[in-house]
């Protein structure tokens, strides 16, 4: 799979064509495929092109009301509901597409395979019901995937004259590793804003709104493995526990820059903002207190949430998908 030469890329260039889309599923699609250009045009030095194609896909002037959230880095890819959702979960192993497969080489450099993980092979909607499918994976095969993605994305991007667009938006199956990305929503009204550890090989020292966990066998037991994950992250990052009912899968995103799939997961607490600083700051008492290098939050707000979820201001360092968790957070509680 290769790029074609850049003057040869077959995408629309005017603002105006993404108004030929009326379904908001294409609409989507085109959007994934002028940011996944962006990321290649990038990667060759082309800072110009990129921007451009960047402000066709999220120009606010063309969106409508019923478009599914995207940003510079991630976007959604399920029909949003005014619900939670409820899990159902299912395995197969369904195989990735041998086109990606021979794009890239599993690599024993990338870290051992310390636990088995995860990657989904098929997420679908029915009204508030999410069913999503899991295929084994391992740690190795995951981040040589991201590795290849992130060093090579032109090879990612067709295949045999075929746009590559990732399962559930299209059909191509990909490697990855299937990982939630939580929300915190304290007690006392604020979200939570963490600090990644400069010892993380991704994205380190970024904020994050609020934390990310890989999907293992542990959140398997009950059949909700998003809700588990997410129960399990905030005991071993934070030392907070969380019951079952204040945890609520929102959407699913694929970040762009790493074609890997994600569930945006809100978290309600008991705890105030201060509360949860406090116990995370017990660090011997908090298994993986070390993921985060510090602890911050702002409080819920339309003007808040905005600044983080827009490009017009970085007040931080942000993790790529801070940003489209905290405009979907403020579509979910409808902030005026």
């Amino acid at each position: 799979m290769q790029l074609p030469p850049k003057s040869s890329i077959p995408l629309p260039t005017t603002l105006q064509e993404l108004t030929h889309f009326e379904d908001i599923r294409e609409r989507q699609i085109y959007k994934f495929l002028l940011l996944r250009s962006a990321c290649v045009l990038k990667n060759h030095g082309d800072d110009l092109a990129a921007q451009s194609l960047c402000e066709i896909a999220l120009d606010p002037s063309l969106n409508r009301s019923n478009d599914w959230v995207a940003t510079p880095d991630a976007i959604e890819v399920i029909a949003p509901t005014e619900f939670s959702f409820t899990e159902q979960l299912s395995f197969n192993k369904e195989p990735i597409n041998a086109e990606i497969i021979r794009a890239f080489t599993i690599s024993s450099n990338t870290g051992p395979n310390l636990e088995p993980k995860y990657r989904f092979t098929q997420i679908r909607t029915f009204g508030n019901k999410l069913e999503i499918t899991l295929a084994p994976s391992s740690w190795q095969e995951g981040k040589s995937f991201h590795k290849a993605v992130q060093d090579h994305p032109e090879h990612f991007l067709r295949s045999q004259n075929n746009w590559v667009v990732p399962m559930p938006l299209g059909e191509v199956i990909l490697p990855g590793i299937a990982v939630i990305h939580g929300i915190v929503l304290t007690s006392d009204n604020r979200l939570l804003l963490v600090q990644r550890s400069s010892k993380l090989s991704y994205a380190p020292l970024h904020w994050s709104a609020s934390f990310e966990e890989q999907i293992t066998a542990s959140d398997m037991k009950n059949n909700t493995p998003l809700t588990d994950a997410a129960r399990r992250g905030m005991m071993e990052e934070f030392g907070i526990k969380v019951s079952r009912d204040k945890v609520q899968p929102i959407s699913m995103i694929l970040e762009i820059g790493f074609l890997n799939l994600a569930s945006v997961v809100l978290i309600h607490t008991n705890e105030t903002a201060k509360e949860i600083q406090q116990k995370w700051s017990n660090k011997e008492s908090v298994e993986g207190a070390w993921e985060a290098n510090a602890l911050d939050s702002i409080e819920v707000s339309r003007k808040n949430l905005d600044s983080l979820a827009t490009a017009k201001t970085r007040p931080r360092q942000l993790h790529p998908t801070s940003q489209i968790r905290c405009a979907l957070l403020a579509r979910w509680l409808q902030l005026p």
